[in-house]
Parts: structure tokens; C-alpha cells; sequence
């Protein structure tokens, strides 16, 4: 997805060179949205071992725990009560990021009333293709009631395709139509009185009928060209022009509108979490704090692009709904942002390792000849203290880069 579409721009510092560590909130720091340092409660509030083991907060926990506070306040003990076997419940359901993965679904579908119309909507549907495929004469009903304009449209095409399917049906249903015809404009008496004048030997009266139909075809030769012409081109082709002039301009007012709400949060988030790795360290300049965040940017929509999120991102978009629209690409943006920011940061040595230790690069051997690799690298594995990071950035089409495996990447 490209900016305009991802509705995510780079951040960039907001007039200071160093992260501080002291507006850090673990509730706006991105990630799966749990507290680690909260007990998970036994889903199944049986087997003790096990809650032992993986460090479940168990029924016998539980039990001894509510015993106390019940000794030093009843009410508080009921509250407590309530709460675990509430959380035990919801347990049961699944974790808290399916269960926000399924309310993001039915919100993206207008909550529980718009699934309920969904579930409708498919049902007549279902009836619909099974009207089609018995060819039940209310369908076409329905469908020329409903949408007039676009059933004239379609007869020509209809035919055109039959006589492609089945030349004999065609040929059936084009006589259908011809006798109709013939006989609501007189074509058969026609036809009949120029027999008799011949017969009779009237000339007069022969030319007379023979003139009438040869009008008759003729007319109807002109009507079967303009058939499939549409004498309000001209006038839908402006409207419909004019409809997504107005549509882009909204969608644009829109898209602005969240992005600015969106690259707010999303910064806020960004930077306490580098301010909470980095430990009190600074960035190096003002440059080199915007460079960082703008590469973390771009890590962030890696992450978050992957799965069914970019048709999931449509929906919402498409719901014209600032405050969901907003919250949905913010939660999606948090759950990604510690992984992001710990990529970056270790890209650009700000970080050590997982172990503590800083993150080595091996340096080719002396007189060796670097080995040239193909193909534009990950950033993850390109060795930005012998790359220009910048430059990097920039070659989309061409360019090199090493790699911290000591080899140079060419494309």
C-alpha cells in the first residue's frame, strides 16, 4: 500500500534531538494489547499442574487469595469473586486478540444489526441465483421493477449471448419476437392483400402494398441498428464524471482527515516506545531521530500489511467512519510497533541484541574478494555502517548495499 492508501505518514521529531523515558505509558505501547505482568486466569479452572507449569493464575490460587481479602473485606472479596469467574468466561471464548479480531469484524460490518442485514442480504441473494437457474419469470419481474434503465440495456446483450449459446434457441425466440412484431404492424395482411393484387392483376394496387413493405422493413432496419445504442451516453457519461470528481475529493478530505488523527497517535506510541528501549539514550542529531522514525514508519506498514489486512483496511475506509476508521488502523499500528522499533533501532546499533550484547557484523576476510548477491536486500540485512542509509532508501530500481554477512547485494 502506498501513503495515500495506508493513511500513514512518516513521524518526525517534535523539536527535541533525545527520547525521554519519562512520559513512557505501557498502556499506549504497541503490542498485543495484554499486561505481561497480569496472571492469566485458568480457562478451564481445573487442572492445577498445569497452571503451575505455564503460570496461570489457578483455581487454587484463587481460592486462597479470595479467603484473605474476604477476611479483611467482604465486598471486596465479592468484587474479586465476580471478576475471576467473569474473566474465566470470557477465557473460554479465545484470546484477547482473537476476541478483538472478531469485534473488528462485526464492526466492520456495521456492528450486530449490519451482520444481521449481511446474513439477509446473502439469503436473498440464495433466492435470487436459485430464481436464475430455474428461470423463474418473477426474477425478470423484480429485476425490470427494480432497475429498469439497466434490463433495457441488457435484452440486446442477452440476445447476442444466446445466439452464441444456442444458435436454435435464438432462432425460436427471434421468430417469437418477428410474428409479434409482424402482426401488431399489419406485415402478414400486407403481405396477403399484395397476393390478391397480383393475383387480380392490379398493378396499382400491388405497388401500393409492395411500397408499405418495403417502408416497413426498412424502418425496422434502422430500429434494429439504434437498438443498442444508448441515447443518453452522452448525459450518463458526464454524471457518472461528475460523481467520482466528487467522490475523489471526498475521498481525499477523508483520507486527510484520518491521517492526521492517525499520525499523531501512531508518533505518540513510536516514541515512547523508543524512548523505553533506547533507556535514556539520545539520537545523535535531530536528523538521525527522523531518519530513525520515518525507517520505523516503513517497518510498520511491512508488518501490518501482511494477512488480510489491506482488504479489512478497505472496508473500514470504504464505511466512511472517522472514529472507527481511526481506531482500527491505530490498534493495528500499536499491536506492530514494539517489533518494528526493535528492528530499526538494532539496524542502526541504537539497540544490542536480544541477549544484551551488541549486534556484531562479520567483516569480510583480509585480500578476500566480497561475493556480489543479486537482487535488492531486506532492510533488516543491509549493514548500514558501511551503507549510506539515505541512499539506500532512495535506489528502488538500482543500486548496491552491503549486507551484514559481508557480501555486497547489486540490482
Amino acid at each position: 500500500m502506498d501513503g495515500e492508501e495506508m493513511v500513514l505518514d512518516a513521524v518526525e521529531d517534535q523539536g527535541a534531538a533525545d527520547v525521554s523515558t519519562e512520559d513512557v505509558s505501557s498502556a499506549d505501547v504497541g503490542g498485543s494489547g495484554e499486561d505481561e505482568a497480569t496472571p492469566r486466569v485458568d480457562g478451564q479452572g481445573g487442572d492445577e499442574a498445569d497452571s503451575q507449569r505455564d503460570g496461570r493464575y489457578g483455581t487454587k490460587d484463587f481460592k486462597a487469595h479470595l479467603a484473605k481479602i474476604r477476611e479483611v473485606d467482604p465486598a471486596a472479596a465479592k468484587a474479586f469473586e465476580r471478576a475471576y469467574w467473569k474473566v474465566q468466561g470470557v477465557d473460554k471464548l479465545g484470546t484477547t486478540q482473537e476476541l478483538t479480531a472478531l469485534k473488528e469484524a462485526v464492526e466492520l460490518h456495521g456492528g450486530i444489526e449490519g451482520v444481521t442485514q449481511l446474513a439477509e442480504e446473502v439469503q436473498a441473494g440464495r433466492a435470487l441465483e436459485q430464481g436464475f437457474e430455474r428461470g423463474d419469470p418473477k426474477v425478470i419481474d423484480g429485476w425490470a421493477q427494480d432497475y429498469p434503465d439497466g434490463f433495457k440495456r441488457l435484452i440486446p446483450a442477452a440476445l447476442d449471448k444466446l445466439a452464441k449459446m444456442d444458435e436454435v434457441r435464438y432462432d425460436q425466440i427471434g421468430s417469437g419476437v418477428a410474428d409479434a412484431i409482424f402482426e401488431k404492424y399489419g406485415v402478414f395482411a400486407a403481405v396477403q392483400q399484395l397476393g390478391e393484387a397480383l393475383t387480380g392483376n392490379k398493378p396499382e394496387d400491388a405497388v401500393k402494398h409492395f411500397n408499405a413493405l418495403t417502408k416497413f422493413l426498412s424502418d425496422m432496419k434502422g430500429l434494429a441498428r439504434r437498438s443498442k445504442e444508448n441515447p443518453y451516453q452522452a448525459r450518463e457519461s458526464e454524471l457518472d464524471q461528475r460523481e467520482k470528481d466528487i467522490a475523489e475529493r471526498d475521498k481525499k478530505a477523508f483520507y486527510g482527515s484520518v491521517r492526521s488523527d492517525v499520525n499523531t497517535q501512531v508518533g505518540r506510541t513510536m516514541n515512547q516506545e523508543i524512548a523505553k528501549l533506547m533507556r535514556g539514550k539520545r539520537f545523535a542529531s535531530p536528523d538521525q531521530g527522523n531518519r530513525v522514525r520515518g525507517q520505523i514508519t516503513e517497518e510498520l506498514k511491512r508488518l501490518i500489511n501482511t494477512g488480510d489486512y489491506s482488504k479489512r483496511y478497505e472496508a473500514v475506509m470504504g464505511q466512511r467512519d472517522r472514529d472507527k476508521a481511526i481506531s482500527f488502523i491505530v490498534s493495528n499500528a500499536q499491536r506492530q510497533m514494539s517489533k518494528a522499533v526493535q528492528t530499526v533501532l538494532r539496524d542502526f546499533n541504537l539497540i544490542g541484541t536480544s541477549n544484551g550484547r551488541p549486534a556484531s557484523r562479520p567483516a569480510p576476510k583480509a585480500g578476500a574478494v566480497p561475493q556480489a548477491v543479486a537482487g535488492r536486500p531486506k532492510i533488516g540485512d543491509v549493514d548500514f555502517a558501511k551503507t549510506d542509509k539515505a541512499t539506500f532508501l532512495g535506489s528502488r530500481t538500482h543500486g548496491s548495499a552491503w549486507l551484514k554477512n559481508g557480501r555486497q547485494a547489486k540490482w
